[in-house]
Protein backbone atom coordinates (compact mmCIF):
# COMPACT_ATOMS: atom_id res chain seq x y z
CA UNK A 1 0.00 0.00 0.00
CA UNK A 2 2.94 2.47 0.56
CA UNK A 3 4.01 2.30 -3.44
CA UNK A 4 0.25 2.46 -4.70
CA UNK A 5 0.75 6.57 -4.72
CA UNK A 6 3.39 6.61 -6.12
CA UNK A 7 2.63 3.95 -8.64
CA UNK A 8 -0.60 6.12 -9.78
CA UNK A 9 1.34 9.23 -10.34
CA UNK A 10 3.77 7.18 -12.32
CA UNK A 11 1.26 6.02 -14.31
CA UNK A 12 -1.36 8.45 -14.74
CA UNK A 13 0.20 11.83 -13.95
CA UNK A 14 3.71 11.07 -15.54
CA UNK A 15 2.86 8.40 -18.12
CA UNK A 16 5.54 6.08 -17.50
CA UNK A 17 5.41 2.29 -18.45
CA UNK A 18 4.41 1.43 -14.77
CA UNK A 19 5.04 -3.08 -16.16
CA UNK A 20 8.74 -1.96 -16.50
CA UNK A 21 10.67 -3.05 -13.65
CA UNK A 22 13.13 -0.58 -14.32
CA UNK A 23 10.19 2.20 -13.58
CA UNK A 24 8.80 0.05 -10.56
CA UNK A 25 12.26 -0.90 -8.61
CA UNK A 26 13.00 2.60 -7.72
CA UNK A 27 9.25 3.51 -6.66
CA UNK A 28 9.10 -0.05 -4.62
CA UNK A 29 12.42 1.26 -3.11
CA UNK A 30 11.25 4.49 -2.09
CA UNK A 31 8.43 3.14 -0.37
CA UNK A 32 10.92 0.94 1.87
CA UNK A 33 10.86 -2.26 0.32
CA UNK A 34 13.51 -4.48 -1.62
CA UNK A 35 12.38 -4.30 -5.22
CA UNK A 36 13.84 -7.95 -6.03
CA UNK A 37 12.38 -9.17 -2.75
CA UNK A 38 8.77 -7.56 -3.89
CA UNK A 39 9.70 -8.99 -8.10
CA UNK A 40 10.21 -12.47 -6.08
CA UNK A 41 7.05 -12.41 -3.83
CA UNK A 42 5.19 -11.44 -6.94
CA UNK A 43 5.82 -14.41 -8.65
CA UNK A 44 4.79 -16.96 -5.86
CA UNK A 45 1.14 -19.15 -6.43
CA UNK A 46 -0.18 -17.83 -3.15
CA UNK A 47 -0.15 -13.97 -4.68
CA UNK A 48 -1.26 -15.18 -8.18
CA UNK A 49 -4.18 -17.12 -6.37
CA UNK A 50 -5.21 -13.93 -4.54
CA UNK A 51 -5.06 -11.56 -7.95
CA UNK A 52 -7.18 -14.69 -9.47
CA UNK A 53 -9.47 -14.18 -6.06
CA UNK A 54 -9.52 -10.63 -6.31
CA UNK A 55 -10.45 -10.29 -9.52
CA UNK A 56 -13.38 -12.21 -9.90
CA UNK A 57 -14.66 -10.71 -6.57
CA UNK A 58 -14.16 -7.07 -8.24
CA UNK A 59 -16.14 -8.70 -11.49
CA UNK A 60 -18.83 -9.76 -9.18
CA UNK A 61 -19.14 -5.64 -7.71
CA UNK A 62 -19.02 -4.98 -11.37
CA UNK A 63 -15.73 -3.20 -10.95
CA UNK A 64 -14.16 -2.18 -14.10
CA UNK A 65 -11.26 0.12 -13.92
CA UNK A 66 -8.84 1.35 -11.65
CA UNK A 67 -8.97 3.40 -8.83
CA UNK A 68 -12.18 2.21 -7.96
CA UNK A 69 -13.96 3.59 -5.12
CA UNK A 70 -17.46 2.59 -3.28
CA UNK A 71 -19.54 5.38 -1.34
CA UNK A 72 -22.59 3.97 -0.18
CA UNK A 73 -24.09 1.29 -3.07
CA UNK A 74 -22.26 3.73 -5.79
CA UNK A 75 -18.57 2.87 -7.65
CA UNK A 76 -16.71 5.43 -8.65
CA UNK A 77 -14.04 4.59 -10.79
CA UNK A 78 -11.42 5.75 -12.73
CA UNK A 79 -8.61 8.23 -13.09
CA UNK A 80 -10.85 10.76 -14.75
CA UNK A 81 -13.66 10.58 -12.20
CA UNK A 82 -11.47 11.63 -8.87
CA UNK A 83 -12.69 15.57 -9.38
CA UNK A 84 -16.71 13.85 -9.68
CA UNK A 85 -16.05 11.97 -6.77
CA UNK A 86 -14.51 14.56 -4.46
CA UNK A 87 -17.74 16.45 -5.13
CA UNK A 88 -20.01 14.17 -4.32
CA UNK A 89 -18.22 13.49 -0.98
CA UNK A 90 -18.35 17.44 -0.30
CA UNK A 91 -22.08 17.36 -0.69
CA UNK A 92 -22.78 14.68 2.08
Amino acid sequence: PEVTKSIYQAYWIDGEDISSPEVLAPLIENSGHSPEQVFQRCSDEDIKLMLKENTAKAERFGICGVPTFQVDSDLWWGQDRMLDLAWHLSQT
